[in-house]
């Protein structure tokens, strides 16, 4: 199972984690009580999951031509896309937010530059933790 798994492309791999990750928040907005948040978290980590095992069933059996250029394309993939699944239930969460700020919140996220266009004390805890 784990080798089927390995064997897809790396952005679909990514998407899964992301998923997977999604639901952290979620079970720690419902421990601390904030339920729009865990909600938010919730939908989105399980529609991303489903996304993710149809596209994991339509590139099961892809095989990789050139190397080099699946690299490249795997690494803009992740910079350009990823961010934006991620950003998706953190504009949800924080509902006064354009979607742009919550892109660039999880580039910063993935790319661990640091750079937050919040204040600490406007979003909530489970947001922090998404954030993290």
């Amino acid at each position: 199972m784990l080798a089927r798994f390995a064997d897809l492309p790396f952005v679909v791999v990514l998407i899964g984690i992301g998923a997977l990750a999604m639901l952290v928040p979620a079970a720690h907005g419902l421990a601390v009580d904030d339920h729009a948040t865990a909600q938010a978290f919730f939908y989105w980590g399980i529609l991303f999951l489903a996304l993710f095992g149809i596209v994991a069933l339509a590139t099961a059996n892809y095989k990789i031509r050139r190397q080099g250029r699946s690299h490249l394309i795997s690494m803009l993939m992740t910079f350009a896309v990823l961010p934006v699944m991620l950003a998706v239930p953190f504009a949800e969460a924080v509902p006064d937010t354009r979607f742009l700020n919550a892109y660039v919140e999880m580039v910063s996220s993935l790319t661990t530059t640091g750079l937050t266009l919040f204040e600490t004390e406007r979003l909530p805890a489970s947001v922090h933790l998404w954030r993290a």
